[in-house]
């Protein structure tokens, strides 16, 4: 079977998305399910060093939502997901809804912060060229399902969620989101199948 070079470029089109993980994405988000959305750890490492030492600690996800959100309905589902270094005796468990540059407070914002209620310090640490995070997180985010964002979207993973706190707001690496696999791999035969009729015409 051939491709047509049309085919072709359709379908590196639609994986264009897929081809941005990276040694630079730390976080791939799976939202085709808004009620178990999943925060899965990449290999890859930090782009920074930090160590945040307050015993109650997380990190941003800039520009998360679609549109600004409240996420004080939302609920963890379960996970494991926490920075590969530091004394982090629990994972992150808390989210919130922040708008970064503009606000020190929590509220209606399209920036996700995810936190850890630790009661050690030194709990999050991050140093440049080793990985980032381990584990994963499932988060329930059906009551801001529309807010979600779309496959390819792609932002910045940054310290910390208050600019006034030395070592706060330093970028960590990238988050993008992919589709599951399932739906991944029924895209690629589509796109075949696509081809093969037009080769067939």
């Amino acid at each position: 079977m051939t491709f047509t070079k049309s085919s072709f470029t359709i379908l590196l089109s639609a994986l264009a998305p897929l081809a941005t993980v990276n040694a630079a994405v730390v976080l791939v988000v799976d939202v085709s399910d808004p009620s178990a959305v999943t925060f899965t750890a990449q290999d890859a490492a930090s782009d920074i060093s930090s160590s945040l030492n307050r015993s109650m600690e997380g990190i941003t996800i800039e520009n998360f939502f679609s549109t600004i959100s409240d996420v004080r309905t939302v609920r963890f589902v379960g996970g494991n997901l926490t920075p590969s270094l530091g004394i982090q005796t629990n994972p992150y468990v808390g989210t919130g809804t922040f708008d970064y540059g503009g606000s020190i407070e929590f509220g209606i914002a399209d920036d996700l912060s995810v936190f850890a209620n630790n009661t050690v310090e030194n709990s999050q640490q991050f140093t440049a060229g080793q990985r980032a995070f381990n584990g994963q997180a499932t988060i329930d985010f059906s009551t801001e399902a529309a807010a979600l964002p779309s496959l390819g979207s792609t932002g910045d993973v940054i310290t910390g969620f208050n600019p006034n706190n030395a070592g706060e707001g330093l970028i960590i690496g990238q988050w993008t989101v992919v589709p599951e696999p399932s739906s991944t791999l029924m895209l690629c035969a589509a796109l075949i199948g696509f081809g093969s009729v037009r080769r067939r015409k």
